[in-house]
């Protein structure tokens, strides 16, 4: 009993001291203008405008002398509009906080226009103020720097806002962050402009803002139109959609240079065009060290004279691009998808898929790194590299990437200039050299003697010579531990060399053979041949025939080719799917593949699942019980009918068999498309 009057007398107390209630101040029926309003109010006042143009001294530069009040129109910016009535000889902006201003001052709804000044011309924020800018229109304000809005060593949270047609001389049409690290989301920014830098956004100086969930399209600027970071700038870019802009010269969508280390992650980055100059879609330079992942970036284009890195162009730094989509993009010169060169690349994970270049259509490395587990397919170049061209004197490891259906002129698959890199564990299969000089429909070797080894080149073909792999200009090529398989040419059918050149095979399977140790002439016997699908079956004669001294993850002797057979079990499953991209309501045909290795029947339970773009995980088939007979390989077609509500996007598909109740034997797995018809 005690205890409880204790707590009501507290509470009592607490009531006793509470701040008087929150006032609502109208304007203009109580206070004439704007900012008399905003002098009247104290912290946690709010400040009501009634619907009209408001101009003159009073409702533009205004500033809320660092109190905690919410500034807010009664019916949103179409019908509360701030005219700066801004010019060069008469300069004014909406507002200007540079009292230490926190995140409960707040202005939210208004339409802030022609404002123009140097420095911020529709809002400054300065002097360690961070407002909440939540819901504005920003319409054709003009200034030198941040036409919009400038930041200068202040986080505000930038929130809901319309940026429209605003202006910089300098840098940041839209937004300009300077020692700052505002808040930038959800917010429209079109059609802004800037005379260098940032047409819609701009960081420089050390700034770190998070750029999140924004449509930044049809911004126009000499440099980075979408966004602009430089001197150190450390911005989170996530989720945006970054589209439809144009540079006079370079770095259209994102644009980073000078020790800048920006995330970029999850974004949309399409329809961008460089003027003159590389990074159709990002480009990246001056030893910065980008991670750029997750992010859909298609049909970007660099068609200039300098016109590198359609996509993604990362100059010198430590970029790692890894699970991006990098698709239909143009490059005139080099990498169609995406070019890295100088300082050391990790590229993992990623789709490159029917980019345009005049070399290296998929991708042009150029530096130190990995380039490895990527899908590289239907890209084209004129001159050389139909999927990738390798050249400089630290050329990266090229590891587990499937390269197939590309088309080039030397190097239908790729194309090593006076390189020495590591191409391992690849499949190269289905590409074309049948432009220009028309050599090496998998590999063309100019110059350079690369390590070639435990790469399945399968099906390749070139118009003139070497429809496996080509040598010219002295190159000197080790080849290990492969299959060369298939490939068609006028002249050699698998290899070619010029007289300068000369090539090492060992412990290969070769169509028709050639002299060397451990060397073989076999069918290779393919999982399923047509589906692309070049892993081994059971049987295989390349199987435990590589080099002896050499050891597959399962502790046995090395297999040919790209892919081992993994005999820690008896039982192996395969899927290999019809086509990696459906459209709802369709179908996906998948191709089960169950080998048994014993010498009697064996009884296996089988279930499928996809994981969704959301992450949600779904049981679609099984687990189902079925019996492989003895030493026998059964494939079964296994048709599943996609949704018509599936929501688009990429999705990942697997599948295991084993035992009830623990028993694991095998799994496999594969990622395919939803997408429009």
């Amino acid at each position: 009993m005690c205890r409880w009057r204790w707590v009501v007398a507290g509470l009592a107390v607490i009531g006793l001291a509470s701040p008087a209630p929150a006032t609502i101040i109208h304007v203009p029926l109580e206070y004439a203008t704007i900012q008399s309003g905003i002098d009247a109010a104290v912290n946690g006042d709010t400040v009501l405008v009634a619907d009209g143009t408001y101009g003159g001294p009073g409702n533009r530069d205004i500033d809320f002398w660092g109190k905690s009040v919410l500034l807010t129109s009664e019916n949103g910016p179409e019908s509360t509009i701030i005219d700066c009535e801004g010019t060069p000889t008469n300069p004014h902006r909406g507002f200007h906080f540079h009292n230490g201003e926190s995140a409960s001052s707040v202005v939210r709804g208004f339409t802030i226009k022609n404002g123009c000044t140097a420095y911020g011309g529709g809002v400054c924020c300065e002097n360690a103020s961070a407002p909440r800018l939540v819901g504005n229109t920003f319409l054709g304000n003009v200034a030198n720097s941040g036409g919009a809005i400038r930041c200068a060593g202040s986080s505000p949270a930038i929130v809901g806002n319309a940026f429209i047609d605003n202006t910089a001389n300098s840098g940041g049409g839209g937004i300009s962050c300077l020692y700052a690290s505002p808040l930038i989301s959800d917010n429209v920014i079109r059609e802004n402009a800037a005379g260098w830098f940032g047409a819609a956004i701009e960081c420089w100086g050390y700034s770190s803002p998070q750029v999140l969930n924004n449509s930044i399209e049809a911004n126009y600027s000499r440099y980075g139109a979408g966004l602009y970071c430089y001197d150190h700038s450390s911005p989170m870019i996530k989720g945006n959609t970054i589209s439809g802009n144009a540079t006079y010269y370079s770095g259209t969508g994102i644009h980073c240079k000078e020790y800048s280390s920006p995330t970029i992650e999850d974004n949309t980055i399409t329809e961008n065009m460089a003027g003159g100059g590389p990074g159709g879609g990002i480009y990246t330079h001056e030893n910065c060290s980008p991670t750029i992942v997750g992010n859909i970036i298609s049909g970007n284009a660099a068609p200039g004279l300098f016109g590198s890195g359609g996509g993604v162009m990362c100059d010198g730094g430590s970029p790692t691009i890894s699970y991006n989509v990098i698709s239909e993009n143009l490059a005139s010169a080099n990498g169609g998808g995406f070019h890295c060169t100088d300082g050391a690349v990790l590229a993992v994970g990623n789709m490159v898929k029917e980019n345009v270049a005049d070399a290296g259509g998929g991708v042009w490395v150029a530096s130190s790194g990995i380039v490895g587990w990527n899908t590289i397919e239907g890209n084209a170049a004129e001159h050389s590299g139909g999927g990738m061209r390798i050249s400089g004197s630290v050329p990266p490891t090229v590891v587990g990437n499937r390269i197939v259906n590309n088309t080039g002129g030397r190097g239908g698959g790729i194309c090593c200039v006076s390189a020495d890199p590591s191409i391992t564990d690849n499949v190269i299969a289905n590409t074309l050299a049948s432009l220009g000089h028309a050599q090496g429909g998998g590999i063309h070797c100019w110059g350079g003697s690369p390590l070639i080894a435990r790469n399945t080149i399968a099906n390749n073909t070139a118009s003139m010579e070497g429809g496996g792999i080509s040598c010219t200009f002295s190159a000197s090529p080790i080849v290990v531990n492969s299959i060369l398989w298939g490939d068609t040419a006028a002249t050699g059918l698998e290899v070619y060399l010029e007289a300068t050149s000369s090539i090492v095979i060992t412990y290969s399977d070769v169509t028709e053979g050639w002299l060397g140790e451990g060397n073989i002439d076999a069918d290779p016997m393919f999982v399923l041949e047509a589906g692309e699908d070049y892993r081994l079956l059971w049987g295989s004669p390349c199987i435990d025939a590589g080099h002896p001294d050499s050891l597959d993850p399962d502790g046995t002797r090395r297999d040919m080719g790209a892919h081992f057979f993994d005999q820690d079990d008896y039982l192996t499953l395969y899927l290999t799917p019809e086509t990696t991209q459906v459209s709802p309501g369709g179908e996906l045909q998948v191709h089960y593949t169950v080998i048994n290795r014993r010498a009697e029947p064996e009884e296996f339970w089988v279930a499928a699942g996809v994981m969704t773009p959301g992450g949600d995980s779904l049981l679609i088939m099984g687990p189902d019980r079925y019996v492989v007979p003895a030493e026998y390989t059964a494939r079964v077609p296994v048709l599943h009918h996609v949704p018509p509500a599936a929501p688009l996007g990429h999705y990942h598909y697997g599948s295991a068999i084993g035992r009830r109740p623990s028993m694991f034997y095998d799994w496999d797995d594969f990622r395919f498309t939803v997408g429009e018809p």
